[in-house]
């Protein structure tokens, strides 16, 4: 969001799954991806989530070639809208 000329402001919430967390996941695992690739090699990353941080891993790692993520969560702990955006991802 623009406040003036020399000012921005990043609006966190406004994500792909709407958590401030969106944006770090982002930076972090396209890192880790950028890391594997110039190495020619595959990597796996593991998370765990009881709320919003495992969709935001999880969506993060969408459409990289060279991670995957696996993430675990506690059935029946994490709200029906969490665990859809945990499992139904390409």
């Amino acid at each position: 969001v623009k406040l003036d000329d020399q000012i921005h402001i990043l609006e966190a919430f406004n994500g792909v799954t709407g958590s401030f967390k969106d944006i770090g996941c982002q930076v972090v695992v396209r890192l880790i991806a950028l890391y594997m690739a110039k190495n020619g090699k595959m990597g796996n990353i593991l998370v765990e989530t009881s709320g919003d941080t495992g969709p935001a891993a999880v969506n993060a790692a969408v459409g990289l070639h060279s991670v995957e993520i696996f993430c675990l969560y506690p059935k029946g702990r994490v709200s029906r809208v969490q665990e859809l955006q945990l499992t139904t991802l390409n």
